[in-house]
């Protein structure tokens, strides 16, 4: 068995746990702030992991990351879009006259603003669809060719987001911004070498560039300010990488961020039913509005743990009785 990259385990585990407060009413300041790094993040893990010399048969490899991406993105789509439906659909902003097969649709196409029922999904069909391009596209060619490349593929992301109003489908346009984090993780490693002074002055650039810039919605391909965007993006994956390698260090292997770490599909694809799970036992249990969740911190923290906390059995059900469901085997 691999060895696990203990860094690796705690940068999921801390990142999946923004990803979803992001997904709460948390203030606007967090969202933002959140919003410029946690998808690039996801990105330059799996391209830090990603390694031709390991996969050197192509249909394995492909083969492998369908089980692993796309089965799931099939199996919650259709789970949480039966949810969605029944109960989802009637509470919130999601206007009721949506017709039934409109999210569906949009999951086919992967136009992740329709898929009202399940948003976060995008990440899994565009993860496989860039997995797969970024094979074929670089596999054969040298170094400095692969980061000419992937900086032209940027570029036309880039144009694509500024010049079209529409979002392609298939995450196209997401796709190519992606490229770029992901080829960063898998050529660049050794320029993210963790210094911690360093690591504070991230931290500070994420936090200047969150301000300065607009929201970023990478399924949208709204990026406000290139620059100030990939500076952000950049200073944030690199501020985790020196904050998880110092957390590594200093306690060493953690069963529960292990086990977040293994569990971020499942984690990404459930959490919003289980906000609104949770939202209904506020309002209708403990008769308390949902107003007490807007603009602030600790409400939509105790939101985002339990969030976490209900897909525990969620994740029991399916490793012993569905693998195949989050990608695995028996």
């Amino acid at each position: 068995m691999k060895e696990r990259i203990v860094w690796i385990d705690y940068a999921k585990a801390i990142g999946i746990t923004l990803v979803i407060l992001a997904h709460t009413q948390v203030t606007p300041f967090v969202t933002d702030w959140i919003s410029v790094f946690r998808m690039p993040l996801f990105f330059f893990l799996s391209g830090f992991l990603f390694s031709f010399d390991r996969n050197p048969d192509a249909k394995a490899f492909v083969r492998k990351r369908f089980r692993q991406l796309m089965i799931p993105y099939v199996c919650f789509n259709l789970l949480t879009f039966v949810f969605w439906w029944f109960v989802g659909r009637h509470y919130g902003a999601v206007d009721e006259t949506t017709l039934w097969y409109e999210p569906l649709v949009a999951a086919l196409f992967c136009n992740a603003p329709d898929m009202v029922h399940n948003i976060p999904l995008w990440f899994l069909f565009c993860l496989f669809l860039l997995e797969v391009v970024y094979y074929f596209l670089f596999r054969k060619l040298g170094f400095l060719q692969r980061l000419i490349v992937v900086m032209m593929i940027g570029m036309f992301g880039f144009l694509n987001a500024y010049l079209n109003a529409h979002v392609l489908p298939f995450s196209l346009g997401t796709m190519m911004i992606g490229m770029l984090f992901y080829c960063a993780g898998s050529e660049l490693k050794q320029l993210f070498q963790s210094n911690g002074l360093m690591g504070l002055l991230a931290l500070i650039v994420v936090t200047a560039a969150a301000l300065m810039n607009e929201r970023v919605y990478l399924y949208r391909n709204q990026y406000g300010n290139a620059m100030f965007f990939l500076l952000a993006a950049f200073s944030g994956i690199y501020m985790m990488k020196v904050l998880c390698e110092g957390l590594s260090k200093r306690f060493g292997r953690c069963r529960w961020v292990e086990y977040m770490s293994k569990n971020t599909l499942t984690i990404c694809a459930l959490h919003l039913t289980n906000y609104t799970l949770i939202k209904g036992f506020t309002v209708y249990v403990l008769g308390i509005p949902l107003s007490v969740y807007e603009g602030t911190i600790l409400p939509n923290l105790l939101l985002t743990v339990g969030g976490i906390l209900l897909c525990i059995p969620s994740i029991y059900v399916l490793e012993r009785f569905l693998p195949f469901v989050i990608g695995r085997k028996r």
